[in-house]
């Protein structure tokens, strides 16, 4: 994983997943994280609606066009000032509320 991705997946980042899993119902999402905001950075998408939007640059709906190979991973989109990583993020829950 990229070293400027690593400080960016959290309890908090995990925790917004899973509400966007209990919020959307699926676990086919995208989680994007805008460097350059402070307040409300994560944003959480349905996969296929982000891929189906025209405006979407082909470099990355060829990375989310499909879901990730591991069904428990979802997209992992950091924006930063001078780049964009997308990385495939697994998604388990560990215990009792947990997530990793």
């Amino acid at each position: 994983m990229d070293d400027r991705i690593k400080p960016l997946v959290d309890d908090r980042l995990m925790a917004a997943y899973w509400d966007g899993v209990q919020h959307y119902g699926t676990t086919d999402l995208v989680v994007t994280y805008n460097t350059e905001l402070e307040e409300d950075p994560v944003t959480i998408s349905r996969r296929e609606t982000m891929a189906a939007d025209a405006g979407i640059p082909p470099s990355l709906l060829e990375k989310i066009g499909q879901r990730p190979k591991d069904p428990s991973a979802f997209w992992f989109i950091a924006l930063f000032p001078d780049d964009v990583i997308v990385v495939a993020l697994t998604g388990h829950r560990i215990g009792a509320g947990g997530s990793a």
